[in-house]
């Protein structure tokens, strides 16, 4: 089965070929959604001026530089390209760059821009070679447990940013560069590749709490690893639909709200479609719908594709490999409650 997976910031190599956009990237926060204020033990982030509900566009930007890697440059040489391309910015823009924060500076003293580069730059689409470097969103730091999530939209070839999550005035909007199993994993991985002890609220819950948080996390990676291989998805279908429904308690508990919710839906749609379940894939696939739409916008590639797909789910690629869960659209009941919709849904 496909996945469709969050592109989380990357810690990419510091060789590259840089290409420098001189207009000053244009953001949303002239309508005053956000400011950049100090965090306390974070440095600089994004603080919401306004209470954004899930689905609010914050942030639409263009990137300063973009960065194609070429692994037979050298670092030295990246450094001097770097340092010629950003003496053609306007000053505001030069300073700008230099204040972001470089979690090389003590391990390679040497390579300070390029430093900047591999600590803030973020890949331009999924599997994207080329990464770029947004002068606002890459103010906004880490949670485990985010409340907005980005993605590259290549139709406006911008960078954006959407609450997942409602955001109340005076919270910080946060995004996840990693998205791991337990607090000791997630913590370990940011240590590595972004030089931060992690102290979001997720990893500062109280012991017992965090350990009960940690097994969920961690079973969460166990089904998803279930869930998307692909013979047991074909074979072994009802163990597979107890495992998305379990993975989506799981959420719930955990107020997951990021790429990993709508993954799920999307896994669903498929597994139902795969088997002619024509009632439940549909539902899965709207949920999935609204899940991107509210995390990516309308001109997303993937809600483009399944504007179709959401009316006639037989139209994707995975329907009717065999007919063991065979329904209509039109057999979906009617249902007196929430309740009784998620018994039938989940198949409890």
């Amino acid at each position: 089965m496909a996945s469709i997976r969050q592109l989380p910031r990357s810690a990419a190599s510091s060789s590259g070929i840089l290409r420098i956009d001189t207009t000053v990237p244009s953001t949303l926060s002239s309508q005053g959604l956000w400011s950049i204020e100090e965090i306390p033990g974070k440095g600089l982030g994004l603080v919401a001026l306004r209470r954004m509900m899930p689905g609010t566009l914050i942030i639409s930007e263009a990137p300063l530089i973009t960065t194609t890697s070429i692994t037979s440059l050298s670092p030295t040489r990246t450094e001097f390209e770097l340092s010629e391309a950003l003496a053609s910015l306007p000053l505001d823009q030069q300073e700008a760059y230099i204040s972001l924060h470089n979690n090389h500076a003590e391990t390679d003293p040497a390579h300070p821009l390029a430093g900047i580069v591999r600590s803030n730059v973020y890949p331009l689409g999924a599997n994207a070679k080329v990464g770029g470097i947004f002068l606002n969103i890459s103010r906004i730091n880490h949670s485990c447990a985010p409340n907005a999530v980005q993605y590259w939209n290549d139709l406006l070839g911008r960078e954006t940013v959407y609450a997942v999550k409602p955001i109340d005035i005076g919270e910080e909007i946060t995004l996840a560069y990693y998205l791991g199993g337990s607090s000791v994993e997630r913590r370990q991985v940011l240590l590595e590749q972004f030089g931060f002890w992690c102290c979001c609220h997720l990893c500062s819950l109280p012991a017992d709490e965090l350990a009960i948080s940690d097994r969920r996390h961690e079973r969460a990676q166990e089904l998803d690893r279930l869930i998307g291989d692909p013979e047991r998805c074909e074979n072994e279908p009802d163990t597979v639909m107890i495992a998305c429904r379990e993975m989506f308690e799981i959420f719930e508990q955990e107020s997951v709200q990021d790429g990993r919710l709508a993954r799920l839906f999307y896994d669903a749609f498929q597994l139902c479609n795969l088997h002619s379940d024509l009632a439940r894939s549909q539902c899965f696939a709207e949920f999935y719908y609204e899940a991107k739409l509210n995390s990516e916008g309308a001109g997303s590639h993937n809600v483009l594709e399944m504007l179709a797909v959401r009316q006639r789910p037989q139209s994707h690629d995975s329907y009717g490999i065999t007919n063991r869960w065979k329904s209509s659209v039109k057999d979906r009941p009617e249902f007196a409650n929430v309740d009784e919709f998620r018994t039938w849904l989940w198949k409890y």
